[in-house]
């Protein structure tokens, strides 16, 4: 069980601010997968080909964790948690506050606006 705030990202192994799900379904911090493409075109979590450069905003996790920051602040505890079997390269996740309600997130379930294409992608 991780706090909130401690999503972390598979590269870095830091906190998730801004995440981003690259063509092999895993879910990372912007710069540090930005950073990983400029100079890879193989997934750092499968070693594998990706197909393409372009991210994906993981909406569902941001908000997941901007609820959990809010919460947090609201009550002045660090009350919330969030689990994850491997982190954020787990295709679900749960979080639950002290209410005991929860939200099940699959990365499938997503809704994407927009991909980010990166230079020379």
């Amino acid at each position: 069980v991780r706090e909130a705030n401690l999503v972390v990202c598979p590269i870095t192994q830091e906190a998730i601010v801004d995440p981003m799900v690259a063509a092999d379904g895993v879910t990372y911090e912007r710069a540090a997968i930005e950073r990983w493409l400029a100079t890879s075109r193989l997934s750092p979590a499968t070693g594998q080909i990706m197909a393409t450069r372009v991210l994906f905003p993981n909406y569902t996790l941001r908000s997941i964790l901007k609820s959990a920051a809010e919460h947090e602040e609201s009550t002045g505890t660090n009350s919330s948690s969030f689990s994850s079997s491997t982190d954020c390269s787990s295709s679900s996740a749960q979080w639950s506050d002290s209410a005991s309600a929860s939200a099940s997130v699959s990365a499938s379930e997503a809704t994407w606006d927009s991909g980010i294409e990166l230079e020379g992608g």
